[in-house]
């Protein structure tokens, strides 16, 4: 399927403009299972339904609304929400430019490519690699569903990529959460480096990872259709229990071998 464009606007850099349309950068793979009634197989239907009126409505019955109170809400229409005087509906202002290494991972959210209007092919590719020779990543925001999401721009295979981030107070943290320290021995902490050490790949590709959970519930769809016996999982066999300083020896151990035998 062709990508579709799902927002159309301009990248501000300075006092250039340069026209673009935003394309979703991922696709979800796994198979997308329904709710069904167990009694009959049929799926089933979400419905919209008004507790004051007691009917099911339509969707196009439907507006975006605002609880101010308990019970109160105040209806907000398609055409205000399009109208709210913000330039980033429309347009992505990048506001500064800072190495990408300062970014919380846990910041990231979606991510989109960009691709130019023919009118701003070249500015667009000025932009892009003004970019890959600094080594810098843009700062800007983007409004887009009923949000406005703050978003870095950076260059990704001769073109660029939009990555929405989560603001400063949707981080949670994890002081809550977090656990106390508790003390590792020096022999521990060698062979827990030596572990990471026989694992580390010098050159990762994402490639070589497949969705297995989808691929296996493609087989056992295709048996369902075809009549034939569904797939199962092999039983997991129990080892003994081993102290931390045995499972690391043997993890190492058992790494080494694999490596030697995909060489």
């Amino acid at each position: 399927m062709p990508m579709r464009a799902i927002w159309k606007g301009t990248i501000g850099f300075g006092l250039v403009s340069i026209p673009v349309r935003m394309y979703n950068a991922t696709v979800e793979t796994t198979p997308k299972l329904h709710m069904v009634h167990a009694e009959c197989g049929t799926r089933i239907q979400l419905q919209r339904y008004c507790p004051h009126c007691q009917r099911v409505i339509d969707w196009k019955d439907v507006k975006s609304g605002y609880e101010y109170s308990k019970g109160q809400l105040v209806v907000l229409e398609e055409e205000e929400l399009e109208s709210l005087p913000l330039r980033t509906l429309k347009s992505i202002d990048i506001e500064e430019f800072i190495d990408a290494a300062q970014l919380d991972p846990r910041a990231y959210g979606d991510s989109y490519y960009l691709s130019p209007e023919e009118s701003g092919t070249k500015p667009f590719w000025l932009l892009l690699k003004a970019m890959e020779a600094t080594g810098l990543v843009g700062i800007g925001k983007l409004g887009y569903r009923q949000r406005e999401h703050l978003a870095v721009i950076r260059p990704i295979h001769s073109t660029l990529l939009l990555q929405t981030l989560h603001y400063a107070e949707g981080i949670r943290s994890p002081e809550e959460i977090r656990s106390a320290e508790i003390p590792v021995s020096e022999k521990e902490l060698s062979l827990a480096v030596s572990l990471i050490n026989t694992l580390k790949n010098e050159r990762f590709d994402l490639a070589k990872y497949r969705d297995q959970y989808g691929e296996a519930l493609n087989r056992l769809i295709e048996a369902k259709l075809a009549g034939v016996p569904v797939p199962t999982a092999e039983p997991v066999a129990e080892g003994g229990v081993l102290d931390l300083v045995e499972s690391l020896v043997a993890s190492i151990e058992a790494t080494r071998e694999r490596k030697g035998q995909d060489a």
